[in-house]
């Protein structure tokens, strides 16, 4: 199966552009050199828009615009519809009987809109049938075809972006990579006879239980068991490809990160800095308020003490002489007045001694009130004096907290920069998102493989159950003389069964030591370090695995370019295994790929060009002379050119 030609009418970059596939020699190598920005990449966009509908490599820039191309869009017109076209010629088989596939959309631009839009799409498969008479299948019968040439499953095994040849193993899962290998190998065929095989032996069953309740109830018993029995296979499976998957990203992972210190854990360390210094700062701003408060105090008293230590020592004094509080006892002298007679000598009292007893009488009342308020104030004055030494000693303890929290807060600091100083340079986010992502691949491996043994031990069980009651329902069926010829068709679909898991194993087995041993071989052609790596296998989960020559583990610490051509040497081998025949295209191939491993690819490219048709997608730089040198006198050279009067991307031949 190839490409013959390609023709784009009014698709993005190209108004009217027919590139021819013609085979060189023996040689189905084609090259087309294009700059950036003249539709190199929309060359890829424009087949998968034919045969799928849609654009995987389509740029951010053009994403959201119409696939037809804005100028004559806009050109034609209100209510003017415009035919966006493309054509994939080709052919199924050696007979080169032409055949090809055609999308359509019709696109208008309509009034007061800017942007034109789709009205309408339609998608055709035009063939001949032996007779030369010409067969159209429309939509869904079309797709069918798309299937017989690259089905969508599989696409990205043959039309393919260089520039995420490096993320391959990132994005190609190993039940991708099986489904793939399924359908490549046609593998899937036998899957589709055993599950059709095993639904005609549940028939068979039901039809032989049919008049016998011991022999239904003994196939129910069987049938619950086995349905147990291959759930929980089919969940320890899951988990075993969970465990693998999770295996292989705590590798690539850990070889991500062996690189740099412990990112994470200094990040962690930062924040906990960031908050013991945000604590410390809340820590001496109470501190200093304190202080403040105390000093405020304290300089309140050491202003007045002065008069506080005079006033304490002459109330101090009257207390001793005993004018505080006062000496004469109010009530003698009101008992004077009240019996006019002086209590001392007897004698009465005349006005002028009881005007003078009333007067004294009054400034003893008034005295004994200050008196009081002396008394009072006494303790008050001795306790203020008494607490300032414990106001200064505290302001001093005051300072020196200050003083130490101010210190910690610089050695904190400092300690903290010096982990910035260290983190400069390295993408913190990043680093951090790798080890968050490690600790999670590495609980789930921990979950799953803690599941996957109880279910191992599980499936002992329910296998013996399983056994158990297929003895049951044999020797049921044995006892019933009628069901003689519907247990012969019983056993035969039951070893049908056997045969074709048995083979589907053994093929599967088989491709997968030959991918292998290609792969292997392919990438010891492309790599230009022969001394340095080893095998290549792919395990049982269909996870792939790169080996050093002296045996040790090295796919996650190869540089991006080497994964490259890891990703295409595995691809080449799963083509070259399957014999599936359709081409392959690839936009930037060398995309990344180091000067040294140019020329190898190269010579790659020309071998494989001999068997399958390979188109490949190049800017000018990347057609380098380690590369054209190999390639220019095997392959069917173009170049793309954009036309500056039409503003729309030609073919033209290549002149190097």
């Amino acid at each position: 199966m190839r490409i013959t030609k390609l023709v784009m009418r009014n698709y993005r970059q190209y108004i009217d552009c027919t590139i021819d596939f013609e085979k060189k020699a023996r040689r189905d190598l084609h090259v087309v050199v294009g700059k950036n920005g003249v539709g190199k990449t929309n060359i890829l966009n424009a087949i998968n828009w034919c045969l799928y509908g849609n654009e995987p490599h389509l740029a951010k820039d053009s994403e959201g615009m119409p696939v037809g191309n804005v100028r004559v869009l806009r050109e034609a017109g209100q209510h003017k519809k415009v035919i966006v076209s493309v054509e994939l010629h080709i052919c199924l088989d050696k007979s080169e009987n032409p055949a090809f596939f055609v999308r359509n959309a019709e696109y208008r631009l309509k009034a007061g809109e800017e942007t034109p839009v789709k009205v309408g799409e339609d998608f055709s498969y035009f063939t001949r049938d032996n007779s030369g008479n010409t067969k159209i299948y429309r939509s869904g019968e079309a797709s069918t075809y798309v299937q017989h040439f690259v089905p969508i499953t599989l696409r990205e095994f043959f039309f393919f972006d260089g520039e995420q040849l490096s993320n391959y193993f990132k994005e190609a899962t190993g039940q991708k990579i099986s489904n793939a290998i399924f359908e490549l190998s046609q593998v899937d065929l036998l899957n589709r006879i055993s599950a059709r095989m095993e639904r005609v032996l549940s028939d068979f069953r039901k039809d032989a239980s049919a008049n016998s309740p011991q022999i239904d109830e003994a196939r129910k018993k069987y049938e619950n068991d086995k349905e147990k029995l291959d759930q929980n296979k089919e969940e320890l499976k899951t988990c075993q490809d969970q465990i693998a998957a999770a295996k292989d990203e705590i590798k690539r992972l850990q070889d991500a990160l062996a690189d740099y210190p412990n990112v994470e854990a200094m990040v962690e360390r930062r924040k906990q800095l960031d908050h013991k210094l945000e604590d410390i700062d809340k820590a001496i701003k109470m501190k200093k308020l304190e202080k403040a408060s105390k000093l405020y105090t304290s300089s309140k008293f050491t202003m007045h003490m002065p008069a506080i230590e005079q006033s304490i020592g002459l109330i101090d004094e009257k207390i001793a002489k005993g004018e505080v509080p006062p000496p004469i006892d109010p009530s003698v002298l009101e008992g004077v007045l009240s019996k006019n007679v002086c209590k001392i000598c007897g004698a009465k009292i005349d006005t002028a001694a009881a005007s003078r007893i009333k007067t004294l009488l009054k400034e003893i009342r008034t005295s004994k009130k200050v008196g009081q308020a002396i008394l009072s104030m006494n303790p008050y004055l001795h306790r203020i004096k008494e607490e300032l030494p414990e106001i200064i000693k505290e302001i001093k303890i005051l300072g020196k907290d200050i003083a130490d929290k101010q210190k910690d807060h610089k050695f904190t600091f400092a300690e903290k920069e010096q982990i910035q100083k260290k983190l400069e340079g390295f993408n913190e986010e990043k680093i951090v998102a790798y080890s968050k992502d490690l600790k999670k691949y590495e609980k789930l491996r921990d979950d799953k493989t803690e599941r996957a043994g109880f279910l191992k031990s599980i499936i002992i069980e329910l296998e013996r159950n399983a056994n158990e009651s297929k003895k049951d329902w044999d020797e049921e069926l044995e006892k019933n003389k009628k069901s003689e010829g519907i247990r012969n068709r019983i056993r035969f679909c039951e070893k049908a069964v056997q045969i074709t898991t048995a083979a589907k194993n053994n093929i599967l087995n088989d491709i997968r030591a030959k991918i292998e041993i290609e792969t292997t071989n392919y990438f010891t052609k492309l790599i230009w370090k022969k001394d340095y790596f080893g095998d290549v296998s792919l395990d049982s989960n269909y996870y792939i695995h790169l080996f050093h020559k002296m045996g040790m583990e090295c796919l996650g610490t190869i540089s991006a370019g080497e994964r490259g051509l890891l990703a295409f040497a595995f691809t080449l081998a799963m083509h070259k295994i399957s014999g599936f025949d359709s081409p392959i295209i690839i936009d930037s191939p060398v995309h990344r790929i180091s000067d040294e491993n140019r020329s190898n690819i190269a010579n790659v490219f020309a071998e494989v060009g001999e068997g399958k048709q390979i188109i490949l997608l190049f800017t000018p730089s990347e057609y380098s002379s380690e590369v054209s040198t190999v390639l220019s006198n095997k392959a069917n050279q173009m170049m793309l050119k954009m036309d500056v009067a039409s503003n729309s991307t030609c073919l033209e031949s290549y002149n190097g």
